[in-house]
């Protein structure tokens, strides 16, 4: 965590308003036990601060717990050199096979790379936080304080989905089962790490909630994991997934680029607008007040305002306070960063049902249409 900006400075968090998030959860966390609220009781609140419980790890004499540090453990007790094996020689597609399948095995979901050199549409070296990370010349990673220097060696960015429990997480109150699968991601990124590690490679776990280094979002898009959409934070998969907690793992093993993809999910957000009904604090705009994506949107802090792409204009603020006090159940440890977001915008959206669900069928019917008659479908892709 960024000590300047403390709780979501990702999202540049003022210290006033950091402040102020906390002042008011720890105020309403207290209130809701002692009033025996439903949802946050005290047996509630207890039973989500011990889903998120792990065993401790110690790697250069710091304890840790969640998250794993960026650079993982490295403490794998067989690699490729005390084993005297020669230096792991695999070449582009036969890694990206290996580690589509390792990733599989530990408990991970779907998977896309994209390369951070690729400057097709701009540098994508803007993509990372440097309160958090930045790219370095140099053969292993450096700390700065709260910043980790990434060796640009490390070419590739991998999006790996979790299989969030999109049932558990519908709820405006998420379940401490929906925090212990999220407390498991921590357990198996750890894993995928300390098998790259033991194969030679490095990697760096730099995008998900313990370390905002750079949004995974954005990676998931460029790689085809899944498209933008009108919540303006997760990506829509083809799979039927919508919120699926996905990690960045910066890595230079070699690997095998995928590219973004287009099934229809933004042309699909022009005139559905469910997520914009279910949100709670009116975060996300209508249909009737924003049918389409635009560049034009206002800039300040904690808005979707980054002017680098075409999006729908989400008010982040709304959307932080509203769970901060009514939604948050907890803190990662060692992290100050709530658990408890509320996550109806993803689970209740219609592509989150899952590959079998009818609207899937709809959208290429669609799109057959369209591209039978020649007209633009008018979705913008994933960039």
């Amino acid at each position: 965590m960024h000590a300047a900006t403390g709780v979501l400075s990702g999202r540049q968090c003022t210290d006033e308003e950091n402040a102020l998030k906390l002042q008011m959860w720890a105020d309403n966390k207290l209130a809701a036990a002692q009033g025996n609220r439903p949802g946050f009781t005290a047996r509630d609140q207890i039973s989500a601060a011990a889903s998120l419980v792990r065993s401790a790890y110690t790697s250069g004499g710091v304890v840790y717990t969640l998250p794993t540090p960026p650079q993982g453990f490295r403490n794998v007790p067989l690699t490729l050199e005390n084993l005297g094996c020669p230096k792991w020689g695999g070449n582009p597609e036969e890694n990206t096979f290996m580690l589509r399948n390792i990733i599989r095995q530990f408990g991970g979901g779907l998977m896309g790379i994209a390369r951070i050199d690729n400057d097709f549409q701009g540098s994508r070296e803007t993509m990372f936080n440097p309160n958090y990370a930045t790219l370095i010349d140099a053969d292993d990673y450096i700390m700065n304080g709260s910043s980790i220097g990434i060796p640009r060696k490390c070419k590739w960015a991998v999006v790996i989905t979790d299989g969030d429990l999109n049932d558990q997480s519908r709820k405006t109150v998420n379940s401490p089962a929906y925090f212990a699968f999220v407390s498991e991601k921590y357990e198996w990124i750890h894993k995928v790490q300390n098998f790259l590690w033991g194969l030679g490679f490095q990697s760096y776990n730099v995008g998900d909630a313990g370390n905002p280094a750079t949004p995974s979002n954005f990676w998931g898009f460029v790689s085809g994991v899944g498209e933008y959409n009108r919540t303006h934070n997760p990506c829509v998969t083809p799979e039927g997934n919508v919120g699926n907690g996905a990690i960045t793992l910066i890595t230079d093993l070699p690997l095998c680029e995928t590219k973004p993809i287009d099934f229809g999910v933004l042309r699909f957000c022009e005139t559905c607008g469910v997520c914009a009904d279910a949100c709670p604090a009116g975060a996300i705009p209508t249909v009737g007040e924003q049918k389409e994506p635009t560049w034009e949107v206002e800039i300040q802090p904690w808005r979707a305002s980054t002017p680098d792409h075409r999006r729908y204009p989400n008010d982040s603020h709304k959307c932080a306070f509203w769970y901060m006090t009514n939604a948050t159940l907890g803190m990662l440890p060692n992290q100050g960063r709530p658990v408890g977001a509320c996550g109806r915008c993803a689970n209740f959206c219609v592509f989150s049902k899952g590959v079998d669900a009818i609207v899937h069928e709809a959208v290429k019917a669609i799109l057959k249409a369209e591209k039978t008659s020649g007209t633009q479908s008018g979705i913008t892709g994933s960039t």
